[in-house]
């Protein structure tokens, strides 16, 4: 009976870090979330089955440990829709982003007549000489 016991707690543990390790496909409104590239996600609490693509990163950041005349910036591109088919696009941008058109760490975005706040707050990891690395963006989506 004891090892029935062993086992069945065993089991328990395994599926209990199954679930906890799976991967995120909705979250809710004025929460963190990372996205990869080409990665979609879906928000909870919206009629409209809103969703989130990170369509492309692009950044040109200083790397760790370089010389460089500038600091850069980290770009994301991003592609928001819904059930009804509606889409719209926006451009984030984190760093030296003044020479930019209408790009920033946060937009405004409508759709179907509902405002959502898009904040860029991060794009990680810090590029590294010599490396090429997948990037992720830290996001933030409220509802007006």
């Amino acid at each position: 009976m004891k090892n029935i016991n062993k086992y069945l707690l065993a089991l328990v543990c395994f599926t209990g870090l199954l679930i906890s390790s799976c991967e995120k496909d909705s979250i809710d409104f004025d929460s963190p979330f990372e996205l990869k590239e080409n990665e979609s996600i879906v928000l909870q609490g919206n009629n409209n089955g809103l969703t989130i693509t990170l369509q492309s990163v692009n950044d040109s950041r200083c790397p760790i440990n370089a010389l460089c005349i500038s600091a850069g910036n980290a770009r994301v591109k991003l592609r928001m829709s819904d059930n009804s088919s509606a889409e719209t696009f926006a451009e984030l941008c984190l760093g030296f982003c003044d020479n930019m058109k209408n790009t920033e760490d946060s937009a405004i975005i409508r759709l179907n007549n509902i405002s959502y706040t898009l904040i860029l707050k991060e794009v990680s990891p810090f590029p590294e000489l010599g490396k090429k690395q997948d990037k992720k963006a830290l996001l933030i989506i409220r509802k007006e």
